[in-house]
This record gives C-alpha cells, sequence and structure tokens, in this order.
C-alpha cells in the first residue's frame, strides 16, 4: 500500500533503526524494501507551499501539529524518554555542565513532544515499549502503516543501549541479523530532494538543522515560527 509517512522525532534517538525494520517488513510483505528520505528538510516537512515528500521519510524538531497541516497518510512520533535522551546527548557532546547546552536541549525536546492532539493520522512510539513490550509494538506499528502481512513471525533484533542506534546502523549488524546495513535502506539512485529548503540553504549555513554546544543558525526562529 502506497502511502505518504513521516516519522517525528529527535536527532540521536534511532529513526534509522526503526526505519530499517520497517522496511524490512514491507520487503517481506510486498516484496520490495521503503527506501527512505532520512533527516529531510524541516520546511519542506511542514509548509504547504512546498509539495508533500512522497513516501516514507524522517524529520527532527518540528511541531506535531505543523505536520498535521499537511496531508501525511501516517505519522509517527517516536520518543524516548527526556532524561535518558538528554544523558546520550551530554555522553556525545561532553557538555553536561553547560546550562545553555542543557536549556537549548530541553527547548527543543519539548518542541517536539508537548503537544495534546489526538489524531488518527498518529501513532506515538515510546523506546520502553519497544523494548519491554516489543512484539505489541512493532505490531501496532505494522497495523498503523496497513502491512497485510500473510504471518507474522518477524525477527527484530531490540537494543537496551539507545544511544548506539544510528551508528549500529551506519557499521552494520552482526551476521545473522535481519537489517545488515543502513545505507541498503536509503535509495542512491538518486538525491535526497527533500533535504534543505533555499531558506536553510541561504540562512542555515547550507546544513539540516542539528543541535550542537557550539550552536547553529534556525531557520524556524529566523522565520519567527519558534
Amino acid at each position: 500500500m502506497d502511502l505518504n509517512v513521516i516519522m517525528l522525532s529527535v536527532q540521536h534517538c534511532g529513526c534509522s533503526f526503526v526505519g530499517a525494520i520497517i522496511s524490512e517488513a514491507h520487503k517481506r510483505t510486498y516484496g520490495k524494501p521503503i527506501y527512505w528520505n532520512y533527516e529531510i528538510s524541516r520546511l519542506i516537512a511542514i509548509d504547504p507551499k512546498y509539495v508533500l515528500p512522497e513516501g516514507y521519510s524522517t524529520v527532527y524538531y518540528v511541531k506535531l501539529e505543523w505536520l498535521l497541516k499537511k496531508k501525511y497518510d501516517k505519522i509517527i512520533v517516536l520518543k524516548m524518554d527526556k532524561n535518558i535522551w538528554l544523558k546520550n546527548m551530554f555522553e556525545r557532546y561532553d557538555h553536561e555542565d553547560d546550562i545553555d547546552f542543557i536549556n537549548l536541549l530541553e527547548f527543543y525536546y519539548d518542541l517536539v513532544y508537548d503537544y495534546n492532539i489526538n489524531d488518527p493520522r498518529i501513532l506515538e512510539i515510546n523506546w520502553n515499549d519497544l523494548n519491554n513490550y516489543t512484539v505489541a509494538t512493532w505490531s501496532e506499528i505494522f497495523d498503523h502503516l496497513k502491512f497485510n502481512f500473510e504471518f507474522r513471525p518477524l525477527l527484530i533484533p531490540s537494543f537496551r543501549d539507545p544511544k548506539k542506534f544510528g551508528s549500529i546502523l551506519r557499521k552494520g549488524h552482526e551476521e545473522g541479523s535481519p537489517v545488515k546495513q543502513y545505507s541498503q535502506y536509503v535509495n542512491e539512485e538518486r538525491i535526497n530532494p527533500y533535504k534543505i529548503a533555499p531558506e536553510e540553504y541561504w540562512k542555515q549555513e547550507a546544513r539540516v538543522f542539528r543541535i550542537t554546544p557550539e550552536g547553529m543558525p534556525d531557520i524556524l526562529k529566523i522565520e519567527g515560527l519558534i
């Protein structure tokens, strides 16, 4: 079933891992994998003036209500508990005593997850559930995406150390894992057409937005959206 799906999250939260498993399940169900548009432009993701991204995409650091203004068929919100995510970010950047960095992290976490919205297009998934109720949670994801399995058995690796998800996928899983390499789920035959909007190119140092201790321009702040 062809859907326009977007996964909303924060950086270093395991989007590529979840996307790879979804793609593998799609391949086993329909005979072809999903090629994700990973980490697309925040403006293209939310602004009605831009064409709706086709297929499956991920985006960081936007409000859920903004995504609902565009006609995505399905929205997955991938959530990690704040304290765990903050710990991961401190370990990555070694700035746990920097109050400005802490405030910045908390601001963008709340930007994504501070909502009270009920819409049938939305499915919120928490990493606690993926680890503790793995079969039920993945079944909920597949049902939300309307995957029509003839049978459900699918070996899904589960990692209780979330900070390693991204690096594991980029380096490749151990032999025998259903997900061997992150890159196989990215369509390398074309450039991601949704990666960056003109406003981001000119006002955001021609980069997608990431939170770092050094900071970088944020197009959403420049445009007065946050």
